[in-house]
């Protein structure tokens, strides 16, 4: 596993160097990665747009036109709401996100817009994540942010804008309920 998560550091790494090919690096940094060093030229695509309106996302727009979808693409990734991705082989509905300068793991709720305007972010996230800690010997441990527990979830919602979008992650929830969030390892934060 650390063989492959060095590989996908080089891979990084390359596609960062101005001499390679602009469409091999943009794979390698999109598809491969989930990691987009571009954000300050973000293309948004709504996708799937649908009837049913978010409840929560009303209240805080009460007058406002709102229109709910359940797909976005940021560049080439692919995001959605968690219902949307309930029944899917894939969850594109995990993501990290910016929330006062702090990052934060969370689930897509609502995809909407405000007015026409640009796409806004319904997120729930966990209020008592903690990141995951391991025992090296009798005083030592390791703490490592990019995977965070909760053993019994107490979750939260907030409103964001696309830009405090970081990355997509993955999410495992036991019968039991308990949340484990991760983060994929790249150059960017784990060097």
């Amino acid at each position: 596993m650390i063989g492959n998560l060095y590989l996908l550091q080089r891979a990084l790494r390359h596609s960062l160097d101005p001499t390679i090919q602009t469409d091999f690096a943009a794979y390698l940094s999109t598809y491969l990665l989930h990691f987009n060093h571009h954000a300050k030229q973000q293309n948004f695509k709504l996708r799937h747009q649908h009837k049913k309106e978010d409840s929560a996302v009303r209240r805080f727009f009460p007058h406002a036109t709102l229109s709910f979808y359940h797909t976005l693409h940021i560049d080439h990734l692919r995001l959605s709401t968690r219902s949307y991705s309930n029944k899917k082989a894939a969850d594109d509905s995990n993501i990290l996100f910016l929330l006062s300068g702090n990052k934060y793991f969370g689930r897509i709720r609502s995809i909407f817009t405000v007015d026409g305007g640009q796409p806004v972010l319904l997120v729930a996230y966990l209020l008592n994540a903690s990141p995951l800690v391991c025992l090296l010997d009798g005083s030592a441990k390791f703490e490592y942010s990019g995977i965070q527990t909760a053993l019994k979830p107490n979750w939260s919602s907030v409103l964001i804008n696309v830009k405090d979008f970081i990355e997509k992650t993955v999410l495992f929830e036991s019968p039991s309920c308990q949340c484990c969030f991760f983060r994929f390892p790249n150059l960017i934060h784990s060097s």
